[in-house]
């Protein structure tokens, strides 16, 4: 789990905005938006490996499953997040582009 520092806001997340649900039929409601996330982990789940409590994470995840970049804290698959990243960076700089 990882509390978010910082979440992106590109296209997909204004066109969610503005009702573009349409694209996601089978999303279930309530659903969180944002995909580009940075912050750290809080807790490393059962079978992951490479990051432990502390890092400095960031990330996109991917799409279609719902972002959750916007709340406070989220799960995302450590597949799509990485734990390197150039330490002169700050959380708002680390999120994905």
């Amino acid at each position: 789990m990882v509390r978010v520092h910082a979440a992106g806001v590109n296209v997909l997340d204004w066109l969610l905005g503005e009702g573009g649900f349409e694209h996601f039929p089978d999303v279930p409601l309530p659903w969180i938006p944002g995909w580009d996330v940075s912050g750290v982990v809080e807790v490393v789940g059962d079978g992951v490996s490479g990051f432990q409590q502390g890092d400095s994470v960031y990330g996109m995840v991917q799409l279609p499953e719902p972002g959750n970049a916007y709340a406070e804290y989220g799960q995302f698959p450590p597949v799509r997040s990485s734990p390197s990243r150039p330490s002169w960076t700050t959380y708002k700089r680390r999120r994905c582009r």
